[in-house]
């Protein structure tokens, strides 16, 4: 009897597993960048989403690298990926207003599979930001003088103020944030770090700006006030849903990985099959 219980408990843990590494995307959003999936490399970061459309390269574009991603947080790793990197600064996504995907958003969520590499490479260390105006509304920076350290800080809902998410250095993690009118969720992988207040936007007036190495954030005419001041890291995956996800769909969404990943959960395996010959 034990030898069946133990053989039961082995066949679901090895059907559960194979459910998780083949976890579908959550559909529907807005913007979804996928470096693993992109066509229009190149000349700019093909949006996979219902906006449809190309996010343009800044003054250059990111070096498209190939490799594994490993996520420490989870114990879990994508084989054989592609992320884009910034290494020097103006590599950029991200172009003035009309070339952009138009994103019509109102309660929305934010998430990205993203690696810090190093401090600042100049003058400011922006990550990322959507937004109506040149300027960024929603946006994030690392270090409270925004030159130093992997603490994120964002724009909204209150202004330059951190949420307990942390990039360590060379370290790959997923960090996803939304809103809605009963408030504004921040996630790290998978795990809620922190509440806020709500910050929504208006359908009818949709957004006009991407920027991921933060491109474009600031004057357009000028390197050295607001286009160079990249992100020193990577991204393999962007996405923004144009509702608040669930912890369940945002766990489904790291588990389905980049396009095409195959998830290796092998010290996972070890530990939990550990565990199972344990009860038995």
């Amino acid at each position: 009897m034990r030898k069946v219980a133990l053989t039961l408990g082995f066949v679901f843990f090895l059907a559960t597993t194979f459910s998780i590494a083949h976890a579908e995307v959550v559909p529907g959003a807005v913007l979804h960048l996928d470096a693993s999936n992109n066509p229009g490399h190149p000349d700019g970061w093909t949006n996979l989403g219902t906006a449809g459309g190309v996010v343009p390269v800044g003054e250059e574009i990111p070096v498209l690298e190939s490799g594994a991603i490993d996520v420490p947080g989870l114990g879990i790793e994508y084989t054989d990926r592609q992320f884009y990197t910034c290494t020097k600064s103006g590599q950029t996504f991200g172009g003035p207003e009309g070339t952009n995907p138009e994103l019509a958003l109102e309660n929305w969520t934010f998430e990205a599979l993203i690696k810090r590499n190093g401090d600042v490479l100049f003058k400011e260390h922006w990550v990322f930001g959507f937004t109506l105006e040149q300027w960024g509304v929603i946006a994030a920076f690392l270090g409270q003088a925004r030159q130093e350290g992997g603490e994120l800080f964002t724009t909204r809902p209150v202004a330059h103020k951190p949420h307990n998410i942390h990039l360590e250095l060379e370290e790959w993690t997923w960090i996803a944030f939304g809103s809605d009118v009963d408030g504004s969720v921040f996630y790290q992988d998978g795990e809620l770090v922190d509440e806020d207040g709500a910050f929504v936007w208006q359908k009818t007036s949709p957004l006009k700006f991407v920027c991921i190495f933060c491109g474009h954030y600031g004057d357009p005419d000028d390197a050295g006030a607001g286009r160079g001041r990249s992100f020193n890291g990577s991204f393999a995956v962007v996405r923004i849903y144009d509702k608040v996800l669930s912890q369940d769909e945002i766990m489904q969404n790291i588990t389905a990985g980049p396009t095409g990943a195959a998830v290796e959960l092998a010290s996972k395996l070890a530990t939990t099959w550990g565990t199972v010959k344990a009860r038995y």
